[in-house]
């Protein structure tokens, strides 16, 4: 081998070739082996020695082919059929490499781009909204960690900065909800609830708009969520609703508003009509005719209430029934032996109900009606 080829080649060739060389040299040393060395071997040398494992980046485009008429084994380009000598005992690799590198159909090696900070902060405050975590996410010591890995260049920022990452966010958005609703032509209809929180004894207010676009899509967008820390009176609460149309530039647009049945919202939804029939332009449709919506869910719920109230003496034997059964791990074990033994189908288990949630309720019935003989079982039991 002259030292041109010698040069072409790659380290692991030549660590191939190495072992080759070292190869027949040990042959040469087994044709005349000392008397200790013929004594103590018991066993013949292999034939053939295993093959090693190709790990040089050319075989990623390179595949053999077998070996041509002129004696020389070939691979081919994967990308374009092009087909090169691959001895590697003789001309090694590089020029595999070579061949890719000037390929014009192999797919290139593209840079990453350099970390921006800026936009690392912007795909943080992303996250947060899309999946509702916590501003403290940013700071988890396990999140940071991962960061450093991936890229070595990235700061963390606190739970301060994800904040105000946040609503920035929400201001970039608002306004280009603002520009869907100024193109909008249509009118718009609202839901309204108020409710106090048993925690921290504060009152919420959301309002909600729904509208249908120029291609018949119907959307639901959150406008407001707030705190109600004035009175929950008539008055304040159609203060609050007026002053979020006008922020968001509704207060010609209004169709209707959906109220549950409080008297506080009878009484807003009076002022709010009489205030929004004095804004210059459309006004309200057919004089608010049609502007206050009742909740069917919430009147739909009441009715069940009341009905419910036929049953009561009925739903509390029930009630407490599911309950005894729930109250400790060897009651429900005994109650799954009774229903095993009963040969009640295997489904859902037992489910207790919340006295405002009528549908809960109902499940609790579905359940306890399926496993009625288990409940007879068990008095025996």
């Amino acid at each position: 081998m002259d030292f041109d080829e010698y040069m072409d080649m790659n380290d692991e060739d030549a660590v191939n070739l190495g072992d080759d060389m070292n190869e027949g040299e040990t042959k040469v040393q087994e044709t005349d082996p000392t008397p200790a060395q013929s004594e103590t071997q018991a066993a013949p040398v292999p034939a053939h020695r295993r093959k090693r494992r190709l790990t040089s980046a050319a075989w990623e485009g390179f595949v053999p082919v077998g070996v041509g008429s002129d004696g020389k084994e070939r691979g081919e380009c994967i990308y374009c059929q092009a087909r090169l000598v691959i001895g590697t005992k003789t001309h090694g690799t590089n020029h595999l490499l070579r061949h890719l590198a000037k390929c014009p159909k192999a797919p290139k090696k593209t840079d990453r781009p350099p970390y921006d900070h800026k936009i690392d902060r912007e795909m943080t405050s992303e996250i947060i909204i899309y999946h509702d975590l916590p501003f403290r996410y940013v700071e988890y010591e396990k999140v940071r960690a991962r960061n450093l890995y991936l890229n070595p260049d990235c700061k963390p920022i606190s739970r301060q900065t994800a904040a105000s990452d946040v609503y920035k966010r929400y201001l970039v958005e608002k306004e280009k909800l603002k520009e869907v609703f100024a193109n909008h032509h249509g009118r718009v209809c609202f839901t309204s609830d108020l409710w106090v929180s048993r925690a921290t004894m504060t009152g919420y207010i959301c309002l909600t708009a729904s509208f249908i676009d120029a291609s018949w899509i119907l959307h639901s967008r959150i406008l407001a969520f707030l705190d109600m820390n004035c009175a929950h009176t008539g008055e304040e609460l159609a203060r609050v609703v007026l002053e979020c149309l006008t922020d968001w530039g509704l207060e010609k647009k209004v169709f209707s508003i959906t109220l549950d049945n409080a008297s506080n919202n009878d009484s807003m939804q009076r002022n709010l009509n009489g205030q929004l029939q004095m804004i210059g332009g459309s006004g309200l449709v057919c004089d608010g005719k049609f502007f206050h919506v009742r909740c069917c869910a919430h009147i739909l719920n009441l009715i069940v209430k009341e009905g419910l109230l036929l049953a009561n003496d009925l739903l509390n034997d029930i009630r407490e029934s599911v309950r005894y059964v729930k109250a400790s791990p060897q009651r429900r074990n005994a109650f799954s032996a009774c229903a095993e033994r009963e040969k009640v189908k295997p489904g859902a288990g037992l489910s207790l109900d919340i006295k405002t949630r009528w549908n809960s309720t109902y499940d609790m019935l579905v359940r306890a009606l399926r496993y009625r003989k288990a409940f007879e079982s068990m008095e025996t039991f």
